[in-house]
């Protein structure tokens, strides 16, 4: 076994900075992901009796996947309150024919007041999603307008990225 001094201008492995470099290009992702929320596109809307938040993750939209977070409220004795007991679909239509579906529920949100879900949208361009809630006799819908663009490459994404870095002060 041979053993190895430790000086104190050893510098650290390529692999170990390797790792902190990629853990630190996570870190900041996690915090969008895990707080499950994305940013505000739509603030206390009416739609019919009730009144909407919506929250996009990304925004601006790309193509892909696209979370969506809806807060539904109704006013109750002067206050905004949550309601949660509403089945939520959202529909999207793209103006080229593509149409998709899927579920917002309590399940998929981190706040169980909230409902959350995801869309694959893979076409670039003006979508609407509708935003149905409610069963079918008394059911509100509420159309929203989201612009999509494609996706850049993983080259276009990095650049991106250096760029924002030193654009902060």
């Amino acid at each position: 076994m041979k053993i190895r001094p430790v000086c104190v201008g050893h510098r650290p492995p390529r692999r170990l900075l390797a790792v902190a470099l990629a853990l630190s290009l996570l870190l900041p992702a996690s915090a969008v992901w895990g707080h499950g929320g994305g940013e505000p596109f739509l603030s206390d809307v009416a739609a019919g009796p009730y009144s909407l938040y919506v929250w996009l993750d990304p925004l601006p939209a790309q193509t892909g996947e696209l979370h969506v977070t809806v807060s539904v409220n109704m006013i109750v004795d002067g206050a905004s309150e949550p309601v949660t007991g509403l089945p939520v679909l959202m529909r999207a239509r793209h103006p080229d024919g593509w149409e998709v579906e899927a579920p917002a529920t309590h399940e998929n949100a981190l706040n169980k007041l909230f409902y959350e879900g995801r869309l694959d949208l893979q076409q670039a361009g003006t979508w609407t999603i509708d935003l149905l809630m409610g069963d079918a006799s008394e059911q509100v819908v509420h159309a929203i307008e989201v612009a999509v663009a494609a996706q850049p490459s993983a080259w276009q994404a990095f650049l991106n990225w250096f760029r924002a870095l030193f654009d902060r002060h």
